[in-house]
């Protein structure tokens, strides 16, 4: 996590697997992973595909961050074994959907991030996209928060 000079902007970053992804201009495409690290919140085709990962990895991975960031859970192998081995989803109490629009939005975007086919999950630009108009919905773009994401 990183503050802003005046404490009231918190950024969020999360490595995963702590390497900039090349980009092929020719292909309009990001460059393929071709390692494996094993660890229970990896994506599904971190543990069956590893020579077609793609920056989709980090899409699902970032569902396991809003996830432990919302529930205040960590993703345990068992998690892993009764919700997300078959194309399962986690867990999430159905309260988050409705104590406010901002969970409510957290809720939905961990589901799609989770998707166990990595083509099905939206792009982290999607991501940004619904992130920043949930903000904007909540805030009625008050303070600037809308230019302070971009």
């Amino acid at each position: 996590f990183l503050w802003n000079k005046d404490k009231t902007i918190v950024k969020l970053n999360d490595f995963n697997r702590a390497e900039f992804m090349l980009w092929n201009d020719q292909n309009h495409d990001y460059c393929r992973y071709n390692e494996f690290e094993h660890r229970h919140w990896r994506s599904p085709e971190e543990y069956f595909d590893t020579k077609n990962m793609n920056e989709q990895v980090d899409v699902f991975n970032m569902g396991t961050l809003y996830y432990v960031l919302l529930t205040g859970r960590w993703i345990t192998w068992d998690d892993v074994n009764e919700r997300t081995e078959y194309g399962g989803k986690l867990y999430i109490d159905e309260r988050y959907q409705t104590r406010s629009p901002a969970e409510a939005k957290l809720v939905e975007i961990i589901d799609r991030c989770k998707e166990y086919y990595p083509e099905d999950r939206p792009s982290i630009f999607d991501i940004i996209q619904e992130l920043r108009q949930t903000l904007n919905d909540i805030h009625g773009g008050i303070g600037g928060l809308e230019t302070q994401l971009q």
